[in-house]
């Protein structure tokens, strides 16, 4: 039988049990784009947004939790770090960026400052 290795196996020695696979989308909107990321549970001050060059960084960094003294049967429910890069499609205007945490959705709009990025193609030989 072969060893399980996702997070929904549920076993305490599960290889990706820190790592969070959180949605995100991004679309255009009257000339902004639009970047949505699920963190349930996650607080404003817990989310760190950083843009470079052309890539949008968004990492949650889990909050301190107090030792339990619980024993417990299941344990899923913990504190998990997310780190997601997103690469722009587009030039922004660094000046005008937002972002807002609601009901668990973060959601950053950047305003467009030029065309769409030309993307090369590489032929394979």
């Amino acid at each position: 039988m072969m060893p399980c290795y996702l997070p929904l196996c549920g076993t305490p020695d599960n290889l990706f049990r820190d790592l969070v696979f959180s949605p995100v989308d991004m679309y255009e909107e009257a000339g902004e784009l639009v970047v949505q990321a699920d963190l349930p549970g996650s607080r404003k001050e817990d989310i760190n947004i950083y843009l470079d060059n052309d890539t949008l960084f968004v990492e949650a960094v889990p909050r301190d939790v107090q030792t339990s003294t619980r024993d417990y049967h299941r344990r899923e429910r913990r504190p998990r770090h997310f780190r997601e890069s997103v690469a722009l499609p587009a030039e922004v205007d660094r000046s005008l960026v937002f972002a807002k945490l609601q009901d668990g959705v973060l959601e950053v709009r950047l305003r467009k400052t030029g065309p769409p990025r030309e993307v090369a193609v590489v032929p394979i030989k």
